[in-house]
């Protein structure tokens, strides 16, 4: 998505996707002020499903700008419960419940996906009290890749207690899950499911692996290696960025 609007071409999806909007923030990157906003996040529809999809970051280097610590309260729901907040300042320019309102208002549908990649699996976070309080999805299902800490101990709670199914993939060698630090009063939601690739990286500047150790396509190839026919898993991912490049 963020390659074609880069490269001024119309972001498209394979059949039977549907896409029904992009969502566009102005937030900036690397402490500069965008020039227009940027997308962020796409919705599409399948049939009777919902998908709403959030991006991760270009590189490494601009989610450790956007990892803003401070906690702060989390608006969206009459509740104590802090988030950081770069990630909440991020989804807040989203609109995000007007538009999943409008849509569910456009046809009988089952089911709405949420997932993410880093930065995006964090606003995957946020978006879920957000989502199940304010629209007509009570039961959504969360699928997110290489996720830092989001949230307080009452976040944790508030996300939790709403039961849904929530899968939080990430890599032990992974840096960025491990961010900010529980000293700082963040703590994971549950559903942590681990694998792991890559190896330890060395120091905070070994900026090689780093980066493969937090690579979405390393872990979607990661996963399609722990299903029953790899070679067609990685080949539904053909022409994503960097995807096709295996590892």
């Amino acid at each position: 998505m963020l390659i074609d609007y880069d490269n001024g071409d119309e972001f498209t999806l394979p059949a039977p996707y549907n896409l029904v909007i992009q969502l566009l923030t102005p937030e900036s990157f690397f402490n500069t002020t965008l020039p227009e906003a940027v997308p962020i996040a796409y919705i599409v529809t399948d049939d009777s499903n919902n998908y709403l999809v959030f991006r991760g970051t270009k590189t490494i280097e601009e989610w450790i700008v956007d990892a803003d610590f401070p906690l702060v309260p989390y608006p969206y729901v009459n509740t104590d419960a802090k988030t950081e907040k770069g990630f909440t300042d991020l989804y807040n320019t989203l609109g995000l419940v007007e538009e999943i309102n409008m849509l569910a208002e456009t046809g009988d549908f089952d089911n709405l996906y949420v997932t993410g990649h880093s930065l995006g699996a964090a606003l995957a976070v946020v978006a879920i009290p957000d989502i199940i309080e304010n629209t007509d999805f009570k039961d959504p299902i969360m699928y997110n890749f290489a996720g830092p800490r989001v949230g307080d101990q009452n976040f944790k709670d508030l996300y939790d207690g709403y039961d849904i199914e929530s899968w939080r993939v990430f890599n032990t060698n992974d840096e960025v899950p491990k961010l900010p630090p529980t000293s700082f009063g963040y703590i994971h939601v549950n559903s942590g499911e681990p694998i792991t690739f890559g190896k330890p990286v060395s120091g905070p500047f070994d900026f090689k692996d780093i980066a493969f150790d937090h690579e979405g396509c390393n872990y979607y190839n990661t996963l399609c290696g722990m299903t029953s026919d790899p070679a067609t898993c990685m080949s539904m991912a053909d022409g994503a960025d960097r995807c096709n490049a295996g590892m």
